[in-house]
Protein backbone atom coordinates (compact mmCIF):
# COMPACT_ATOMS: atom_id res chain seq x y z
CA UNK A 1 0.00 0.00 0.00
CA UNK A 2 0.99 3.40 -0.67
CA UNK A 3 0.71 6.64 1.07
CA UNK A 4 0.17 10.09 -0.49
CA UNK A 5 1.93 10.91 -3.37
CA UNK A 6 3.86 14.54 -2.06
CA UNK A 7 4.74 14.96 -5.61
CA UNK A 8 0.98 14.92 -6.97
CA UNK A 9 -0.05 17.45 -4.11
CA UNK A 10 2.85 19.51 -4.98
CA UNK A 11 1.32 20.16 -8.42
CA UNK A 12 -1.70 20.62 -7.36
CA UNK A 13 -1.37 22.94 -4.07
CA UNK A 14 1.82 24.89 -4.79
CA UNK A 15 -0.02 28.22 -6.16
CA UNK A 16 -2.30 28.05 -3.09
CA UNK A 17 0.35 28.05 -0.77
CA UNK A 18 2.81 30.45 -3.03
CA UNK A 19 -0.49 32.61 -2.72
CA UNK A 20 -0.46 32.47 1.08
CA UNK A 21 3.43 32.93 1.80
CA UNK A 22 3.48 35.77 -0.52
CA UNK A 23 1.05 38.03 1.49
CA UNK A 24 2.88 36.97 4.69
CA UNK A 25 6.29 37.99 3.35
CA UNK A 26 8.73 39.57 1.14
CA UNK A 27 8.68 38.70 -2.58
CA UNK A 28 12.44 37.09 -2.28
CA UNK A 29 11.57 34.37 0.12
CA UNK A 30 8.65 33.42 -1.08
CA UNK A 31 9.97 30.77 -3.66
CA UNK A 32 12.22 29.41 -0.64
CA UNK A 33 9.56 29.15 1.65
CA UNK A 34 7.51 27.02 -0.81
CA UNK A 35 9.89 24.83 -0.76
CA UNK A 36 10.14 24.70 2.72
CA UNK A 37 6.59 23.97 2.96
CA UNK A 38 6.84 20.67 1.09
CA UNK A 39 10.13 19.94 2.48
CA UNK A 40 8.42 19.66 6.06
CA UNK A 41 5.50 18.18 4.15
CA UNK A 42 7.73 15.08 3.19
CA UNK A 43 9.32 15.24 6.64
CA UNK A 44 6.15 14.62 8.34
CA UNK A 45 4.38 13.01 5.65
CA UNK A 46 4.34 9.73 8.06
CA UNK A 47 2.02 11.62 10.59
CA UNK A 48 -0.39 12.49 7.67
CA UNK A 49 -3.47 10.67 8.76
CA UNK A 50 -5.81 12.23 6.18
CA UNK A 51 -8.05 14.07 8.94
CA UNK A 52 -7.93 17.17 7.12
CA UNK A 53 -7.80 17.80 3.18
CA UNK A 54 -3.96 17.92 1.88
CA UNK A 55 -4.77 21.22 0.81
CA UNK A 56 -5.94 21.98 4.84
CA UNK A 57 -2.60 20.47 5.63
CA UNK A 58 -0.21 21.83 3.51
CA UNK A 59 -1.36 25.28 4.39
CA UNK A 60 -1.25 24.55 7.36
CA UNK A 61 2.41 23.82 7.05
CA UNK A 62 2.33 27.05 5.10
CA UNK A 63 1.68 28.89 8.00
CA UNK A 64 3.82 27.37 10.21
CA UNK A 65 6.63 28.17 7.53
CA UNK A 66 5.49 31.51 7.57
CA UNK A 67 5.48 32.07 11.31
CA UNK A 68 8.92 31.06 11.60
CA UNK A 69 9.80 33.20 9.25
CA UNK A 70 8.34 36.14 10.25
CA UNK A 71 9.85 35.58 13.77
CA UNK A 72 13.42 36.00 11.97
CA UNK A 73 12.35 39.04 10.05
CA UNK A 74 10.01 41.43 9.47
CA UNK A 75 8.08 41.74 6.18
CA UNK A 76 7.67 44.95 3.84
CA UNK A 77 5.48 44.98 0.82
CA UNK A 78 6.82 45.73 -3.14
CA UNK A 79 5.33 46.82 -6.43
CA UNK A 80 7.37 44.45 -8.53
CA UNK A 81 5.79 41.70 -5.93
CA UNK A 82 2.50 42.89 -6.34
CA UNK A 83 2.80 42.93 -10.42
CA UNK A 84 4.25 39.02 -9.85
CA UNK A 85 1.43 38.02 -7.64
CA UNK A 86 -1.15 39.89 -9.58
CA UNK A 87 0.41 37.62 -13.20
CA UNK A 88 0.33 34.75 -11.16
CA UNK A 89 -3.27 34.51 -9.93
CA UNK A 90 -5.20 37.24 -11.85
CA UNK A 91 -7.53 36.49 -14.95
CA UNK A 92 -5.79 38.11 -18.06
CA UNK A 93 -9.28 39.98 -17.98
CA UNK A 94 -8.69 41.63 -14.60
CA UNK A 95 -9.62 45.55 -15.03
CA UNK A 96 -7.54 48.56 -13.64
CA UNK A 97 -9.84 48.75 -10.62
CA UNK A 98 -9.38 45.59 -9.73
CA UNK A 99 -5.91 45.69 -9.49
CA UNK A 100 -5.63 48.89 -8.08
CA UNK A 101 -7.88 47.20 -4.93
CA UNK A 102 -5.48 44.64 -5.07
CA UNK A 103 -2.49 47.15 -4.68
CA UNK A 104 -4.54 49.11 -1.83
CA UNK A 105 -5.59 45.88 -0.35
CA UNK A 106 -2.12 44.40 -0.17
CA UNK A 107 -0.03 47.83 1.45
CA UNK A 108 -2.68 47.59 3.98
CA UNK A 109 -2.06 44.23 4.89
CA UNK A 110 1.21 44.81 5.27
CA UNK A 111 -0.15 46.82 8.11
CA UNK A 112 -1.99 44.84 10.04
CA UNK A 113 -1.14 42.19 12.17
CA UNK A 114 -0.04 38.65 11.23
CA UNK A 115 -3.62 36.96 12.18
CA UNK A 116 -5.84 39.48 10.38
CA UNK A 117 -3.52 39.34 7.29
CA UNK A 118 -3.54 35.49 7.36
CA UNK A 119 -7.66 35.02 7.77
CA UNK A 120 -7.81 38.35 5.24
CA UNK A 121 -5.96 36.14 2.36
CA UNK A 122 -7.42 33.29 2.98
CA UNK A 123 -10.75 33.96 2.82
CA UNK A 124 -11.11 37.15 0.98
CA UNK A 125 -8.30 36.45 -1.54
CA UNK A 126 -8.13 32.88 -1.64
CA UNK A 127 -11.84 32.19 -1.02
CA UNK A 128 -11.56 29.61 1.46
CA UNK A 129 -14.52 28.74 3.62
CA UNK A 130 -14.95 29.78 6.82
CA UNK A 131 -14.36 25.89 8.03
CA UNK A 132 -11.19 25.29 5.21
CA UNK A 133 -9.66 28.40 7.28
CA UNK A 134 -10.37 27.55 10.55
CA UNK A 135 -8.68 24.06 9.36
CA UNK A 136 -5.83 25.79 8.24
CA UNK A 137 -5.13 28.51 11.12
CA UNK A 138 -6.05 25.62 13.87
CA UNK A 139 -9.20 28.01 15.09
CA UNK A 140 -12.53 27.84 15.60
CA UNK A 141 -15.28 28.60 13.21
CA UNK A 142 -16.40 31.21 15.17
CA UNK A 143 -12.83 33.11 15.86
CA UNK A 144 -12.19 32.69 11.96
CA UNK A 145 -15.31 34.90 11.23
CA UNK A 146 -14.92 37.69 14.21
CA UNK A 147 -11.67 37.91 13.10
CA UNK A 148 -12.22 38.02 9.60
CA UNK A 149 -14.41 41.07 10.45
CA UNK A 150 -12.23 43.08 12.68
CA UNK A 151 -9.83 42.67 10.05
CA UNK A 152 -12.15 44.18 7.32
CA UNK A 153 -13.36 46.59 9.54
CA UNK A 154 -9.62 47.59 10.23
CA UNK A 155 -8.72 47.36 6.75
CA UNK A 156 -12.05 49.92 5.93
CA UNK A 157 -10.50 52.12 8.13
CA UNK A 158 -7.11 52.34 6.52
CA UNK A 159 -8.53 52.86 3.14
CA UNK A 160 -10.98 55.59 4.49
CA UNK A 161 -8.47 57.47 5.83
CA UNK A 162 -6.32 57.61 2.53
CA UNK A 163 -9.10 57.83 0.79
CA UNK A 164 -10.59 60.34 2.45
CA UNK A 165 -13.98 58.74 3.74
CA UNK A 166 -14.87 56.38 1.05
CA UNK A 167 -14.77 52.75 1.75
CA UNK A 168 -13.70 52.12 -1.45
CA UNK A 169 -16.40 49.06 -1.69
CA UNK A 170 -15.21 46.95 1.51
CA UNK A 171 -18.01 46.14 3.34
CA UNK A 172 -17.68 43.62 6.60
CA UNK A 173 -19.45 40.78 4.59
CA UNK A 174 -18.16 41.12 0.97
CA UNK A 175 -14.61 40.09 -0.69
CA UNK A 176 -12.43 42.58 -1.76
Amino acid sequence: MSGPDIAEWYRAYADDVYTFLAYSITRQDVEDLVQETFVRALRGLDGYNGAASPRTWLMRIARNVAIDHLRKKRPTASESFLEELTSRTADPADTAVERDQMRLMLGHLAAVRPAYRQVVVLRAVMDYSIQETAGILGWSSSKVSVTYHRAIKELQQFIAREKGGSHNGLESGSRP
